[in-house]
C-alpha cells in the first residue's frame, strides 16, 4: 500500500493497543475507533468532501490513511531512518499529538 517498509508493522503495534469503537461520556475525547476520534474522523470525510458521520462506521482504509498522512507522515516518522525512533514518534505523535512528537524528532540529528 505505501512504500515505507516498516509502517504496516508500526501501524500494527498501535492499533493492538488502541482497541476498537468506545463512547465513554467520561472520555474528553468523546466517541472513537481505533484510536481515531470523531473530530479527526469528520475532519478527513470533509478533507475527502464525504458527508460527516459516526466514528463506529470508520473503514479499514480510512484508518489506515488517517494514521499513514495525519501521524506518521505528519510527525515525520516517515523520513528517520532508524525504525525504533520512528516507531517512537510515530507512537507519540498517536497518543500525545504530532505538535510534541515533531519537537522530539527534532532533538535527534
Amino acid at each position: 500500500m505505501f512504500d515505507d517498509q516498516y509502517f504496516e508493522t508500526m501501524l500494527n503495534f498501535v492499533l493492538l493497543r488502541e482497541g476498537g469503537y468506545v463512547n465513554d461520556p467520561d472520555d474528553p475525547g468523546g466517541e472513537t475507533n481505533h484510536g481515531i476520534t470523531h473530530e479527526v474522523y469528520n475532519s478527513y470525510r470533509r478533507s475527502k468532501k464525504l458527508p460527516k458521520r459516526s466514528v463506529k462506521y470508520i473503514t479499514d482504509d480510512e484508518v489506515v490513511d488517517i494514521y499513514y498522512n495525519n501521524y506518521y507522515k505528519a510527525s515525520g516518522a516517515d523520513k528517520i531512518k532508524n525504525p525504533r525512533l520512528a516507531m517512537a514518534v510515530f507512537d507519540t505523535s498517536v497518543n500525545m499529538g504530532v505538535s510534541v512528537a515533531f519537537p522530539v524528532l527534532k532533538t535527534f540529528p
